[in-house]
């Protein structure tokens, strides 16, 4: 498989399984991973003939996220005590994850349990040079910085420098730099410690389902081949205050500034892709178009945010690489690959959006309250028309027209039966 990874909750997956796994219990049988299925993905896995420790770590979030047979565990069991390695001695194994056991035994000798595992900035020094070796950053070490940082009690000026080191690399030495995985793999603490600052006091965010896709080999080109003063961690930071802060005229803020909940919680549900990727062999990212106002990947680092069931379009974020000019966002259009499409068995009722003239109104945002709580967000098609399936229940429908300000709500009891129930809603844009 090409490196494809996907970010979920701060950690690190192999997006190609994920992807096929979704698709093999997405609309087919009975919604379970089967023996045949784990073997597939097993395959899918062993293509580059070992598994790897992202490989492992992937397997462990379908078998807690998806549901799977019995046989299908127990054969993806029997095949990864037979693969993977024996040794830990290198490792140490939290949550079932891999970390660097020397830079945790070093931490912990340098820091005080009675002063809440404190950090200074003489300590980080001691600590950097166990991140710089000739093997340049590996992924366990990337990882364990994260912990450390997260857990425990570094001072502002501690933790400010050894951010700065590792950017330092990236700028002063290209030699070093190319054998890093630095600038990638640190995306991960960046979601995992997103701050924003607001009334000038720091306010953490914290991003639990929110997914951030990337390319590993596109992505380290990018930062090889272009004048980078922006590396790549800081142009997700960047990216995120965009989508967040921005509220001009047709961004991402704007368009759903109606809402309720803060819009990083609406975001947690979204995800964010690198673009260029390798389309030709990731089927996500093929669905994409190509950026609507001509933006380059030689001036700009290009993200395309999916937002899944809320809407088919995407957003198109530009961060510059000259590091001076502001990042910015704005609706870019439908994403293939994300629009609603029904199974034949399908039950389902359809909402319409209407003029006050009886006209059908499309790219209407629809948010649906289902009978147990949970919220569904999509936007009318041609027709007007947005198609809900679920179960039988009570039915909470808000219909917002942001281009005119303009909404319209109501209930609807559902019994699930047939296809043949229609809500319609008119949206009076004069009032």
């Amino acid at each position: 498989m090409s490196n494809y990874y996907t970010i979920i909750g701060g950690k690190r997956y192999d997006a190609a399984l994920i992807n096929n796994a979704r698709s093999k219990v997405s609309g087919a049988g009975d919604g379970r991973i089967s023996k045949q299925d784990a073997l597939e993905l097993w395959l899918l896995a062993m293509d580059g003939g070992k598994i790897t420790e992202i490989e492992e770590t992937t397997f462990t979030y379908l078998q807690e996220n998806l549901n799977w047979t019995d046989s299908a565990k127990e054969l993806l069991q029997e095949k990864l005590s037979e693969e993977l390695p024996k040794s830990t001695s290198y490792y140490k194994i939290i949550d079932g994850l891999r970390y660097d056991r020397r830079l945790l035994e070093a931490a912990d000798k340098l820091s005080s349990p009675t002063e809440g595992n404190r950090i200074s900035f003489e300590d980080a020094q001691i600590l950097f040079p166990f991140l710089n070796d000739i093997r340049g950053i590996t992924i366990e070490e990337e990882r364990t910085l994260g912990y450390l940082l997260k857990n425990y009690n570094w001072t502002e000026k501690a933790e400010a420098w050894i951010l700065e080191r590792i950017l330092f690399f990236e700028k002063a030495d290209p030699v070093l730099y190319k054998e890093s995985t630095q600038g990638i793999f640190f995306t991960q603490y960046v979601l995992d410690n997103y701050f924003v600052f607001e009334n000038f006091q720091r306010k953490r965010i914290e991003f639990d389902k929110f997914e951030f896709a990337y390319v590993e080999s596109e992505a380290r080109q990018q930062m090889l081949d272009y004048e980078n003063l922006v590396a790549l961690n800081l142009a997700l930071v960047r990216a995120l205050d965009s989508l967040i802060k921005d509220d001009a005229e047709g961004t991402f803020l704007a368009a759903y500034s109606y809402l309720d909940e803060p819009i990083y919680e609406f975001l947690d549900n979204m995800r964010l892709a690198l673009l260029p990727g390798d389309i030709s062999s990731e089927r996500i990212l093929s669905s994409f178009p190509s950026p609507n106002r001509g933006e380059s990947i030689q001036e700009n680092w290009i993200f395309g945010l999916e937002l899944f069931d809320a809407s088919d379009d995407i957003y198109w974020v530009i961060v510059p690489r000259d590091g001076n000019s502001p990042a910015y966002n704005y609706v870019g259009g439908p994403n293939v690959g994300d629009i609603y499409y029904l199974e034949e068995t399908d039950l389902y009722f359809t909402i319409q959006i209407l003029s006050t003239d009886n006209t059908p109104l499309p790219n209407i945002m629809v948010e649906v309250q289902e009978p147990d709580g949970k919220h569904i967000l999509r936007k009318s098609n041609a027709d007007g028309i947005v198609y809900i399936t679920g179960t039988a229940g009570t039915y909470s429908i808000l219909a917002t027209d942001t281009e005119n300000r303009c909404n319209a709500s109501s209930s609807f009891e559902w019994d699930a039966v047939g296809t043949d129930s229609n809500v319609q809603l008119t949206l009076d844009a004069d009032n």
